[in-house]
């Protein structure tokens, strides 16, 4: 086919480019992806979908995760419900802050004054607070991990005025907690009220005292995720009576937190259950 002028200008300007256009690419050749860059391409998720690669990794990983929380709990609650995270005694729970709490002198603020024995395997009686009434001193046998988280525990729920020794001692400076009639708030097992009734009665009192307990510690259990650990009749003071007999418990007040665990959020059900299985007076 004859071309004319103008075509044939045309060809070669076309000849021309082509020809420019080889000769940049051999020039700059492209480049190639470097393992780190494919690696990373590849291992990303569609949208809307995963891929089998990328599911393998994740189930590992999260079965990983799931011994190493596991291997973490502390022996203290292994037989707990798995919302129990640790008791306030166990080592890894307690601070450097947390071992200094009895570092202060409270003879200077809280003067021990007649002391009393009241029971207990964790102190070595109460001591009346000189010009306090509202106070009491509780001076316990050690500064051990027992006493520290004690006083961590009553911290955290505000049931102390404050801590450290006294006479040399590991004390704690609690509320001196009386009764509707003011005198001081007894266990069950001490009120006259009690002791005087027969055993259906005293059985009746105690599944009130039960309830008011439940109540109590399930209420600081919500607002303040920790739990009492040792609800035994011992631990619980009467501080309210009804006015007319029988005389029914009416209000109470859980003393001694030193086997206190932190625990997670629970399910009202589980709380209760919890509460009634560790309150079996």
């Amino acid at each position: 086919m004859q071309l004319s002028g103008t075509q044939s200008a045309h060809l070669y300007k076309v000849l021309a480019l082509l020809f420019v256009f080889d000769t940049l690419v051999a020039a700059f050749p492209t480049p190639i992806a470097d393992s780190s860059s494919v690696q990373h391409l590849n291992s990303r998720t569609p949208a809307g979908g995963s891929s089998k690669k990328s599911s393998s990794h994740k189930s590992s990983h999260g079965s990983s995760s799931g011994s190493s929380s596991s291997s973490k709990r502390p022996a203290s609650v292994a037989l707990k419900p798995k919302w129990f995270l640790a008791r306030y005694d166990d080592e890894e729970f307690l601070t450097a802050d947390d071992k200094r709490v009895f570092e202060f002198d409270l003879s200077g603020h809280y003067p021990a004054g007649a002391g009393h024995h009241w029971g207990g395997d964790n102190n070595n009686g109460f001591y009346e607070v000189v010009g306090h009434h509202n106070m009491i001193i509780k001076m316990l046998r050690a500064a051990d991990n027992k006493a520290f988280g004690e006083v961590k525990a009553l911290n955290k729920i505000r049931q102390m005025w404050a801590a450290g020794h006294t006479n040399g001692h590991p004390s704690i400076v609690l509320p001196y907690i009386t009764d509707s009639a003011g005198g001081r708030a007894l266990p069950l097992s001490h009120a006259p009220h009690y002791t005087s009734e027969h055993p259906a009665t005293q059985k009746a009192m105690r599944e009130e005292v039960r309830k008011l307990v439940c109540e109590h510690i399930i209420d600081a259990a919500k607002h303040s995720k920790i739990w009492h650990g040792d609800l035994s009749l011992e631990n619980i003071l009467i501080t309210g009576w009804h006015h007319e007999a029988p005389y029914m418990p009416t209000s109470v007040y859980v003393t001694d937190w030193g086997r206190a665990y932190a625990i997670s959020s629970a399910s009202d059900k589980d709380l209760h259950t919890q509460c009634k299985i560790e309150t079996k007076f």
